[in-house]
């Protein structure tokens, strides 16, 4: 459920890693899987993936910018495709959903 953001750039320090940013609601049930997406249009993002049943599209300060529902069952695999510019979610079934993380949509 609680999803957040430290700041890697001044770590190691004597204080340990400063949070950046937190957001203890971010799914209605645990996160179980994650990744961080950086395409060659130097666009960035972080995906979530939640026994909820949703994945949700951050950008790095946070901020949500897409939720993609309407999944069967709980996530249980995100990964991003370079090639096709695409996000492949797995969540129990035998095939994958792809969408774009630009726009959110379903581009299966």
């Amino acid at each position: 459920r609680k999803f957040m953001i430290y700041d890697t750039i001044t770590y190691p320090g004597t204080k340990g890693l400063n949070v950046l940013y937190s957001n203890h609601n971010a799914h209605d049930a645990g996160i179980n899987c994650m990744i961080m997406v950086k395409d060659s249009e130097n666009n960035t993002w972080i995906l979530t993936g939640s026994f909820d049943k949703t994945v949700k599209i951050w950008s790095p300060d946070g901020q949500l910018t897409h939720k993609l529902d309407g999944f069967m069952s709980a996530i249980t695999s995100i990964c991003y495709c370079k090639p096709s510019k695409t996000v492949w979610v797995g969540s129990g079934t035998s095939y994958a959903s792809l969408y774009d993380p630009k726009s959110g949509e379903n581009v299966s």
